[in-house]
């Protein structure tokens, strides 16, 4: 990943990654819990997604851009055992929030990677909440085999390998983000 003048290796996300997993669990983040993230598009996004995914929670993705009023209709609609916010953030009432600030990093840094991973397959891995281009907005499941599905077609149809760069430019609470 390359955020700014960062770049995070696959080594160095993976290790972030398991982690960020060993801080969630102790937070009392399990399989099967809903995980609201409503994060900015930086490296510490994706990361949170694959430890959510690696603890077999189910991923709640939040525009950060939302209003208020929105982010609370989302939390009341879903019920999150957690959200994960930016910093200093307005955050909605009735879920518990974990803000991703230097203590955050810190306490991450100092976990250790031994945390099981769960077994992924026919697990809810995301939710996504359609457009509403047709209608009224959707939400849609998409499970750990699903989601790798949709990714492997992307990647054998587009031709894409290991020696192309991405450029991601929407949302990553967007489904094409």
């Amino acid at each position: 990943l390359i955020d700014g003048d960062k770049v995070v290796t696959y080594a160095a996300f993976g290790d972030q990654v398991r982690r960020t997993a060993g801080h969630l669990a102790p937070l009392g983040v399990r399989a099967g819990d809903d995980v609201a993230v409503c994060l900015q598009e930086h490296a510490g996004t994706p990361v949170a997604w694959f430890a959510l995914a690696h603890l077999g929670a189910r991923l709640l993705p939040m525009d950060w851009r939302w209003m208020p009023v929105e982010q609370q209709r989302f939390v009341d609609l879903f019920r999150p055992r957690l959200m994960l916010a930016e910093p200093d953030r307005k955050l909605p009432t009735g879920v518990e929030a974990a803000a991703l600030d230097a203590s955050w990093y810190a306490a991450v840094a100092a976990c250790g990677r031994d945390v099981a991973m769960a077994p992924g397959g026919d697990m809810p891995a995301t939710v996504y909440i359609s457009s509403g281009t047709t209608g009224m907005p959707k939400a849609y499941t998409h499970t750990h085999k699903s989601f790798l599905d949709v990714l492997s077609t992307h990647w054998i149809g587009l031709g894409v390998n290991e020696n192309d760069r991405c450029l991601s430019t929407m949302p990553l609470a967007f489904t094409a983000g």
